[in-house]
C-alpha cells in the first residue's frame, strides 16, 4: 500500500460498491492510487467516504485509539466553538428583535461564517490526525509488524 490509496486497495480491504465507485468519482485521475495526504482526506471527507471504516481496516490499534483521541479532542473543540456561535446569535438576534427582520440576516450570516469556519479546522485537525495514523500504520504494517 505504501503512502497511497488505490481502488485495488479498497477492493482487497473489502470495501463496499458504494465506497469504492466514490473513490473513483473523487479522485478520477487516480489509478495508480492517490497520494494520503491531508488535502486529499479532506477531499474524501467532501465526497463522504466512510474514512472510519478505512481506518479501522489499515490504522493498527494503537494508531487507531491516538487517531481517535485527536480528532475526539477535535470535536469537543468544535461543538464548543459551535455553541459558542449559536449563544451569541441568539443574543444579537434577540436584542435586535426590536429593530425587526432586516437585520437577522446579518446576525445568521455571521454565526454562519463562524461555524463553516470552525467546521474547516475540525476537518483539517481530522484529516492531519487521519494521516498520522495512517503513516504510523503503514511503516508497521511495511516492516512486517514492527
Amino acid at each position: 500500500m505504501g503512502n497511497t490509496i488505490s481502488v485495488a486497495d479498497l477492493e482487497i480491504l473489502g470495501a463496499c460498491a458504494t465506497q469504492v465507485e466514490g473513490f473513483r468519482r473523487a479522485f478520477p485521475k487516480a489509478d495508480n492510487g492517490v497520494t494520503v495526504t491531508v488535502e486529499n482526506v479532506l477531499k474524501a471527507l467532501e465526497a463522504g467516504l466512510d474514512l472510519r471504516w478505512l481506518a479501522m481496516a489499515v490504522f493498527t490499534t494503537p494508531d487507531y485509539v491516538e487517531y481517535r483521541h485527536i480528532k475526539d479532542a477535535a470535536c469537543v473543540e468544535y461543538m464548543r466553538v459551535v455553541e459558542t456561535a449559536w449563544d451569541a446569535y441568539y443574543d444579537v438576534s434577540n436584542s435586535i428583535l426590536a429593530m425587526g427582520d432586516p437585520w437577522r440576516p446579518r446576525a445568521a450570516k455571521r454565526r454562519n461564517r463562524a461555524l463553516e469556519a470552525s467546521k474547516a479546522e475540525y476537518n483539517r485537525a481530522k484529516a492531519a490526525a487521519w494521516v498520522a495514523a495512517f503513516e504510523a500504520s503503514v511503516c508497521v504494517n511495511d516492516n512486517g509488524g514492527e
